[in-house]
């Protein structure tokens, strides 16, 4: 279950750094929604860090997408129709650069939390005499 959260998150960052806004926001909710309602075999900590993960994604294209809608409302005239294009391409797609960023971050933090679990795990109790 833990690599195919991983995986899912991945695919997330993957779609995020193409520039996939709508696909982005859809595997982020779908993730989020796996990991509230399915039950995971996963210590609860970590199942807090990829729902946190997943709605991040989501949240932030969504917010993404809402800056877009706004710059369009700001539109006066037909002649700033290109350069919204050109200036949507070009923001659109260093933004999504960012928030690809920012879920890696997030995903080596789940990841290094789930190697402290495991550490934590294999190591034996201290005994105190």
């Amino acid at each position: 279950m833990l690599l195919g959260l991983f995986m899912l998150s991945a695919i997330l960052i993957k779609t995020s750094l193409l520039g996939l806004g709508w696909i982005s926001i859809g595997i982020g909710i779908a993730g989020y929604l796996f990991c509230r309602y399915y039950r995971l075999n996963l210590a609860a900590r970590l199942v807090q860090k990829f729902k946190r993960l997943f709605i991040t994604g989501a949240i932030l294209h969504l917010l993404l997408y809402l800056g877009l809608i706004v710059k369009l409302f700001l539109i006066d005239s037909i002649e700033d129709i290109p350069a919204f294009f050109i200036s949507h391409l070009v923001f659109h797609h260093a933004l999504c650069a960012l928030i690809a960023a920012a879920l890696t971050f997030m995903a080596v933090g789940v990841y290094l939390t789930q190697q402290k679990l495991k550490q934590a795990q294999l190591s034996p109790p201290l005994q105190l005499n």
